[in-house]
């Protein structure tokens, strides 16, 4: 038959069993593949009653068949192949009409048969692609995502540099205003004898003013840098607070600010005097800015569970609450407009923040809300409670030592969890690495490590998955694992999403190792006393 052999030159071709079916019933062709797998050539198979190697259900195979060439779309029915060995093969049914070129012969229907386990491998092989699919675009929305966020900080950074150096160009034109025009008019003798006094004390008062401004702004070039110089020496707790007070009472009592002390501290602290002073000097410069003139600042400290506890608390301005995150970020301010009433760069805070975590202290602030005052809480660690660092070297931080920790470090990157490990391991640490979140969630069941730090931005299962993981794990020791993000997502609201979703503390990328281990530091302390590393990380990185 010549249009059975046309058939057969082209479905020999194809992998799926096929044939020709005549309307009586009878097989008229057969391609090699359905040859094969009913263990037949296609001569014998030829003119043989389809019914014996091809069985239909529900309907019957004249049924089927009459379907098929009553109608164009394919025809679609369950059929069992008998196989050879006399297996017999579960197929999907694929019928239409077979067009001829000879008007002789009656109508034929092509049949393909597409057995359940080859339909089920297409699946799974389809499913693969698509996972990979999907694999794909995800990874592609997660670079988008990425792209638009470091736009939008770099938006943000460059807005707030513009702000700052008109800022910084106010602040130091304005006392650079009064000290060349008093002296411009001495020089002169435009001045009466009786009025030279008031002008050199104007000279004086703005030249401190700008000393101050510098000396902010060289802290925190040094504290960025990692070269600010911190002593070691044992003092107790209440000395530097009342230092700091003295040196600020004649601008308290020239506002009318009712002051209230209550210094219950008996622990000593180890450490740079001279550096804790300048600590309450800024937060209490903080509060005496901020409250009107005839308002309260309090000042108390106490012993508190292996810590030293300072509270600064004004009845002043204060701040909304979705600010919180942003009062310790440096050159911030609540208001940034021309017709600010208060002057200052916004450093005041962030420096002392600084100094706080290079004592390996926490320092946290809150408010009611606008014009309901703030308050300002540090907490140092007691030499009684075994923090006695090591006496700095000169130019560098004292670094809390971590000599045996245990600390897992998650990072799909090698090369950055590789150099992790080795600063870490530097410092005596005993790290393990993990690649991906799943295999994270298993080492830290198996090895409990006494630290958790983690990137966010992983392929398939991020941090945050791992962190919602680790904090709904059944054991205690496990749930509660002190955590790290560490992250190239650097926005505030990075940060905040971080400590929402669980991690004790967040450290955007590149890491400053220093300021890493101060932060290891910290969260051991306040496990030690009991507070939370979230709540103090979540004041961020001023009102001032």
């Amino acid at each position: 038959m010549a249009d059975g052999v046309s058939f057969e030159a082209v479905a020999n071709l194809l992998p799926e069993p096929m044939l020709l079916v005549s309307d009586a019933g009878r097989i008229a062709a057969v391609n090699a593949a359905f040859a094969r797998l009913t263990g037949h050539t296609a001569d014998d198979l030829r003119g043989t009653p389809l019914a014996t190697v091809v069985r239909f259900t529900p309907e019957t195979g004249t049924d089927y068949l009459r379907r098929c060439a009553a109608t164009r779309p394919l025809v679609f029915g369950a059929a069992t192949l008998q196989a050879a060995g006399g297996r017999a093969v579960a197929c999907r049914a694929e019928g239409a009409l077979f067009e001829l070129r000879t008007e002789t012969s009656g109508p034929l229907v092509l049949l393909r048969l597409i057995s359940k386990e080859a339909a089920s491998s297409r699946f799974v092989a389809l499913s693969q692609k698509l996972q990979i699919l999907s694999d794909e675009v995800q990874r592609r929305q997660r670079a988008e995502q990425e792209a638009d966020r470091q736009r939008q900080f770099l938006t943000a950074a460059n807005h707030a540099k513009d702000e700052f150096l008109v800022t910084l160009s106010h602040e130091l034109r304005t006392p650079l205003n009064a000290i060349l025009g008093w002296t411009r008019m001495l020089q002169r003798g435009d001045i009466a004898p009786s009025r030279q006094s008031h002008a050199l004390t104007v000279i004086a008062r703005n030249a401190e003013a700008q000393m101050l401004l510098i000396e902010d702004l060289l802290d925190l070039s040094r504290i960025t840098a990692g070269r600010l110089q911190l002593g070691s020496e044992l003092f107790p707790a209440n000395d530097p607070i009342r230092a700091a007070v003295d040196a600020l009472r004649p601008t308290m009592d020239a506002r009318q600010l009712q002051l209230t002390l209550a210094l219950h501290a008996e622990s000593r602290i180890r450490g740079d005097s001279r550096r804790v002073q300048q600590i309450v000097w800024n937060l209490l410069t903080n509060a005496v800015k901020f409250t009107p003139i005839g308002g309260s600042i309090a000042v108390a400290s106490r012993d508190c569970a292996g810590a030293v506890e300072i509270v600064v608390q004004d009845s002043g301005q204060g701040f909304q609450t979705e600010l919180t995150t942003l009062i310790f970020e440096p050159f911030h301010q609540v208001d940034a407009s021309t017709t600010r009433l208060q002057p200052g760069l916004g450093l005041g805070l962030s420096i002392a923040r600084r100094l706080v975590e290079a004592h390996a202290g926490t320092i946290t602030a809150s408010s009611a809300g606008s014009n309901q005052g703030a308050t300002f809480t540090v907490r140092l660690p007691s030499a009684s409670a075994g923090a006695t660092q090591e006496a700095a070297a000169p130019g560098f931080f004292v670094l809390p030592e971590l000599e045996g920790l245990s600390i897992l470090v998650v990072d799909d990157d090698e090369d950055n969890r590789d150099v992790m490990m080795v600063m870490l391991e530097q410092r005596g640490a005993r790290p393990t690495g993990a690649a991906s979140a799943r295999e994270a969630l298993a080492r830290l069941q198996d090895q409990h490590p006494a630290l958790l730090i983690a990137d966010i931005g992983m392929p398939y299962e991020d941090g945050f998955w791992l962190i919602r993981q680790v904090r709904a794990l059944p054991a205690v020791e496990d749930r509660g694992k002190p955590s790290i993000a560490v992250t190239a997502f650097a926005s505030t609201h990075d940060r905040q999403a971080a400590l929402d979703e669980g991690f004790d503390d967040y450290i955007p990328k590149p890491v400053d190792f220093d300021h890493l281990v101060r932060t290891i530091g910290r969260i051991r302390n306040q496990r030690r006393s009991g507070s939370s590393g979230r709540a103090a990380a979540a004041q961020g990185d001023s009102r001032s």
